[in-house]
């Protein structure tokens, strides 16, 4: 199904230490030295990652660190070992850095990606091996934006470094039987879009409305910012509420036959309180009307609180229209994102 997005969305990359994030590994279980080691992930939504710091092994004294992220062509995770690949893209790659530090990056993540991050750290700089400090035994997960997000063992056979790989990384494996995964930690602030974003299709009711829906600011952990959300063009008169969700977007039929409006938000599903469409009977001047600020602080076990910088909530409006199917009709749907 066509995907519409409405309004002119601009993205920002929140910097500065109030919004940065580590997304950390866990604890050593075990050390590698020689080939370089790191993992694969697919990230949870949008973020730009702005450091990167492998990490030591215990009591090692080394003082350089080499790296490289990139991501995979068509999102598709590096094959299992022996097959390799070099399908895929550089985003960053550091030589002979210092030890003990993050290492700055500006990387651009989108949700869906296949990203690949490796490292290891060396006793010189220029050096032909590397050491690596390996968490594992049990599956690997981190957290990004509030996501857990699983980390598989990836690598290549050869010694991420300026004098043996000045190309960065190549022959990329997976192998997912092992939870060994070298760590590296990387830093990464949230992508907010400046305005909410209206996406999915637009339907016709009974007597031809189009319900849009849009609000002016997206809301923020003070809730200072006005968020008054707006569901226009309804039929006149009837009753109606909103909703949202927290677990992403999806376009779905409203009905298996006849009609033309979709659920547009996944379960599960939170429901405001039924409200009056008002306007004229047979008209398409009838709206719905959410302050979303007084709702969260009226409702504070509602889903998705407490909310932090980034969570995004997906809403949708849902009202009667006794002859379309299922005697109800759903508007377009609108993305939330929270902004500091």
């Amino acid at each position: 199904m066509k995907r519409r997005i409405r309004g002119i969305v601009v993205a920002l990359a929140l910097a500065g230490s109030a919004f940065s994030q580590t997304a950390t590994m866990g604890a050593q279980t075990s050390t590698i030295s020689g080939s370089s080691r790191g993992y694969w992930f697919t990230a949870p939504a949008d973020f730009t990652m702005t450091g990167v710091q492998v990490l030591t092994q215990t009591g090692s004294t080394n003082a350089f660190q080499n790296f490289a992220v990139v991501r995979f062509t068509g999102a598709v995770p590096p094959p299992n070992f022996s097959s390799v690949t070099n399908a895929f893209t550089p985003l960053a790659l550091g030589f002979d850095l210092p030890q003990n530090a993050f290492q700055p990056v500006s990387i651009a993540i989108a949700a869906g990606d296949v990203i690949g991050v490796y490292g290891n750290t060396a006793a010189s700089s220029g050096t032909t091996t590397g050491a690596g400090s390996y968490a594992g035994v049990v599956q690997q997960t981190t957290t990004i934006l509030g996501n857990t997000v699983n980390l598989y063992r990836s690598g290549m056979q050869f010694h991420l470094g300026s004098a043996t790989s000045p190309q960065g990384m190549h022959d990329v494996w997976s192998e997912p039987s092992s939870f060994n995964i070298t760590r590296v930690e990387f830093t990464y602030t949230p992508t907010i879009p400046l305005v909410p974003t209206a996406y999915c299709t637009v339907g016709t009711t009974t007597n031809g409305c189009s319900p849009t829906i849009s609000a002016a600011n997206n809301p923020n952990l003070a809730q200072s910012n006005v968020c008054s959300i707006t569901v226009s063009n309804v039929e006149g008169q009837r009753t109606g509420i909103l909703f949202y969700g927290v677990h992403g977007t999806m376009s779905v039929p409203w009905c298996t036959a006849g009609g033309s409006s979709f659920l547009c938000v996944k379960t599960p599903l939170w429901r405001t309180l039924v409200q009056s469409t008002g306007g004229t009977f047979g008209a398409c001047d009838g709206a719905l009307v959410l302050d979303w600020n007084a709702y969260q602080i009226a409702n504070p076990s509602a889903d998705g609180n407490p909310w932090a910088v980034g969570l995004k909530a997906h809403v949708q409006g849902w009202f009667h229209d006794p002859p379309a199917c299922r005697t109800t009709f759903l508007s377009e749907a609108l993305e939330l994102t929270y902004v500091p």
